[in-house]
């Protein structure tokens, strides 16, 4: 998708997220304090944001027409930062392909 923009004149950015770890079975009977890990996807999605905001005068970006596009687990991703709390840190756009939006909508 980020090539196919870039041929069409649109900056595009590929984030590449942390994932979530997952215990395994074994993991969770052994220990009755384990807890899950931040959703370490979406901060990366956040700090993404800021970066690009960021460089945007020195990378010839408009900061304004920032946006988040992602697919299934990306879109959820997506979807958490267009419904974040803070409207300064959202992004101008986004789209979410087959990823449902969750959270409260601000």
């Amino acid at each position: 998708m980020a090539r196919w923009l870039q041929q069409r004149g649109v900056a595009a950015f590929v984030l590449k997220y942390r994932l979530q770890e997952k215990p395994s079975k074994a993991r969770c009977r052994a220990t009755s304090t384990w807890t899950r890990p931040a959703n370490y996807g979406i901060a990366d999605g956040f700090q993404a944001l800021k970066v690009v905001r960021r460089h945007a005068a020195q990378w010839g970006i408009a900061p304004g027409r920032l946006g988040f596009m992602g697919l299934s687990a990306g879109g959820m991703l997506v979807s958490s930062a267009l419904l974040q709390q803070d409207a300064s840190a959202r992004p101008g756009f986004a789209v979410f392909i087959y990823g449902a939006p969750f959270g409260a909508v601000p």
